[in-house]
Order: C-alpha cells, then sequence, then structure tokens
C-alpha cells in the first residue's frame, strides 16, 4: 500500500494496493516499507489478492520479454515451454 508519494510522481496515490517489480539493487521484498519508482508499480484491482499478485509479476516480465525475441502478429497464437532455449 502506498504510504508517501514523492512531489511531481505520477501514477499510484496514497492508499493505493500495488505490486510490481524494482530494479535489483532494490532490496526489501520483507521489508515494511521499500522506496520504489512510481514506473515499478501498478494499482492492485481489489478483485486481486496481494499473492495472486506476486505471483504474476514474473511470469509477467518474462512474457513480455519474449515477446522481443518472438514477435506474434495479430491473430496468432503464441506458446512457450520452460526448458527449451532460443534456437
Amino acid at each position: 500500500m502506498v504510504a508517501e508519494v514523492g512531489y511531481g510522481a505520477t501514477g499510484p496515490r496514497i492508499g493505493d494496493r500495488v505490486y510490481g517489480l524494482t530494479d535489483r539493487h532494490r532490496d526489501g521484498a520483507a521489508a515494511e516499507y521499500l522506496a520504489a519508482e512510481a514506473r515499478d508499480l501498478a494499482v492492485l484491482p481489489d478483485a486481486v489478492s496481494q499473492v495472486d499478485a506476486a505471483a504474476l509479476v514474473m511470469p509477467g516480465r518474462t512474457a513480455r520479454q519474449a515477446s522481443f525475441w518472438w514477435p506474434v502478429s495479430a491473430g496468432r497464437t503464441a506458446g512457450r515451454s520452460a526448458g527449451r532455449r532460443r534456437p
């Protein structure tokens, strides 16, 4: 939950439940508070639990990165199996 927002920051507001993935230099997954950039966070919808949100971040990032390696055009479906290397 957002406790404070820096001057001029846009995006999540105080009181919003958020989730995201910070850069590797910002430790604190078990911390009570964590300083993060607004661009690394998204507002968590009320229908999504914090546990589910935590489980979505890495697969979502992996899928986004894969889309740069294997572009999919409109109307096509992409599937990827773990453990295979790029040809």
